[in-house]
């Protein structure tokens, strides 16, 4: 029997969540602990304080983590945390804590945090099993029942995962609603009003061509539009909205799970036990306007700024912002605006020759924007025209993505591939019960077979299904030759000119033939569907030439 007369102690209590019923917890704990204390002839410390879940704090007498998970690391603990630091000031003797689970559900953190307190003379008493940290004879039994919280804890979770995985099939939303939604009766339902803003994003983005920062910042400083659950608009939200397949009505939930709760570890689920839902109640965009907007993310281009060998940011401020650039250095053109009595002109001039004189380039390549409009809108006539060309793209790139592979066979070998890793994962099971790898090697490995596994049934799938993707890519193309043949070249945009050109290279060079002088040559480089029309040639001969001869 350990004597804990005149000892200064000090208490620490934790709960998993801030709910109320939690807060009795904290209140049973403390008062138990604080009868023991005053049963034993203890005096309790006037140090602590209490850690609440919303990251509020307030002095405390002993040591309080309200909504923090055992099996979290203590280091995610505040008020864990100011107890270790603490009892290294010699505040306290001794620890009480109502259990073992209380103190943590992590075992090598625990072990080794008892360990650190006894360099300090400090000791944990464990109420529900009678142990003392300090006492030899308990410190077997302490890390046995440690063992056994963390295997609770690992159940607990499993049970917890197992439970999400079928409320998920019910429609029943596990998370936080994204921002357009509220939860009714665990189902997403459409906020009207945000549902409305949802819609402004994806037209500020495709039509005005805005970027995701200076969308928030329309968002948040001139429309004054509250954020979820009162937050601040930021780019990474607007990102996450533009990105989100839930306004399509489209959802994946079941997509993550924790492998290891006590070690913090998530894996992710493969896409054949993903659980997919389409409900078009909750629907704000369309398909197209979702693809366009991923399209539109992938290709906003960057120049080259040659001096600092970094890429400018990407800018839409100017009929043709992050479109013309300077053919002879590869950088981006700077757009100037003279003003006179009469009228005002618009430039675009080569930024590094401005910038960094000749050194870096020789031209200025100077570019009246009228001049270069009408240029433009006389190209866009002469491509708008060219059904046979747009014909001959089209079928270039159905011959290299689709007529070169014999898809039959592609299905065979997948599937004895599948087989081929599928055995690995029982010879991964004989190494590991053997003994010849760890746990660690064990998951790892475990991990990347998963993955290789989900890849191979992921192609076997497309691969079987290729007669659909085939008649998609060709709704695609009839997409794109309606909406070039409904374009008003009398009000060209950023948006629409970056839909359908990659880039304009403004150049100036001797041309044989041509005299003695340089001239100044302007080229477009079209974008056919999502493809820049030089990428589509250099791929076919690619596929059907160059790979094609002898090595």
């Amino acid at each position: 029997m350990v004597n804990f007369t005149n000892n200064k102690c000090t208490i620490y209590c934790r709960v998993s969540s801030d709910r109320d019923e939690q807060a009795n917890s904290i209140n049973n704990q403390t008062s138990g602990l604080i009868d023991y204390a005053e049963q034993n002839n203890m005096i309790i410390a006037d140090s602590g304080v209490f850690c609440r879940r919303n990251q509020e704090s307030e002095p405390f007498r002993g040591y309080i983590d309200e909504g923090f998970s055992g099996a979290q690391s203590a280091k995610y603990r505040r008020a864990f945390q100011q107890m270790i630091f603490d009892s290294k000031m010699g505040l306290f003797k001794t620890i009480l804590t109502k259990s073992v689970a209380r103190f943590g559900r992590n075992v090598k953190d625990m072990l080794i945090t008892i360990d650190e307190l006894e360099k300090q003379g400090v000791g944990v008493w464990f109420e529900d099993i009678k142990a003392y940290s300090l006492n030899g004879a308990d410190k077997i039994r302490i890390q046995l029942f440690a063992t056994l919280a963390e295997e609770e804890s690992r159940a607990k979770s499993d049970s917890i995962q197992w439970a999400k995985k079928q409320a998920a099939r019910k429609g029943i939303w596990a998370g936080r609603e994204p921002y357009g939604y509220n939860i009714e009766k665990g189902k997403l339902v459409v906020d009207e009003y945000e549902k409305n803003i949802v819609i402004m994003i994806f037209d500020l983005y495709l039509k005005k061509g805005y970027g995701v920062s200076k969308i928030a910042k329309v968002l948040e400083a001139e429309l004054k539009v509250p954020g979820k659950r009162g937050g601040r608009w930021t780019g990474s939200h607007v990102a996450g909205i533009l990105q989100n397949s839930v306004y399509t009505g489209h959802t994946t939930l079941h997509r993550t799970r924790k492998s290891n709760i006590n070690l913090g570890l998530i894996e992710k689920i493969p896409e054949s036990d993903q659980i997919k839902l389409d409900d078009e109640s909750l629907r704000i965009i369309t398909d197209e306007t979702f693809e366009l907007a991923e399209i539109e993310r992938n290709k906003r281009p960057k120049m080259k700024d040659c001096e600092k060998g970094i890429d400018t940011r990407y800018s839409n401020a100017h009929l043709f912002s992050n479109l013309i650039y300077c053919s002879n250095c590869g950088g981006s053109m700077r757009k100037k605006v003279q003003k006179t009595t009469r009228t005002t002109h618009h430039y675009y001039y080569c930024r590094n020759h401005e910038i960094y004189g000749n050194d870096i380039c020789k031209y200025r390549n100077l570019q009246r924007e009228e001049d270069l409009l009408e240029w433009v809108k006389e190209e866009f006539r002469t491509f708008i025209a060219d059904t046979d060309d747009h014909e001959f793209n089209f079928n270039l790139l159905l011959e290299t993505k689709y007529e070169s592979e014999d898809f039959d066979t592609l299905i065979k070998e997948a599937k004895t591939k599948l087989l081929e890793v599928e055995n690995e994962k029982e010879v991964n099971f004989r190494l590991l019960s053997k003994q010849i790898i760890d746990d660690e090697d064990f998951g790892a490995r475990n991990t990347a077979i998963k993955l290789e596994i989900e890849k191979l049934k992921s192609e076997i799938n497309r691969y079987s299904n290729i007669n659909k993707e085939i008649e998609l890519f060709h709704t695609e193309y009839k997409n794109f030759i309606k909406s070039l043949s409904e374009i008003n070249l009398d009000n060209l945009d950023n948006m629409t000119l970056r839909k359908f050109i990659s880039g304009i290279s403004i150049a100036t060079m001797w041309i044989p033939g041509e005299g003695d002088e340089e001239q100044t040559i302007r080229s477009i480089h079209w974008r056919f569907m999502e493809w820049d029309q030089l990428d589509i040639i250099n791929d076919h001969v690619k596929k059907f030439v160059l790979d094609k001869q002898p090595k």
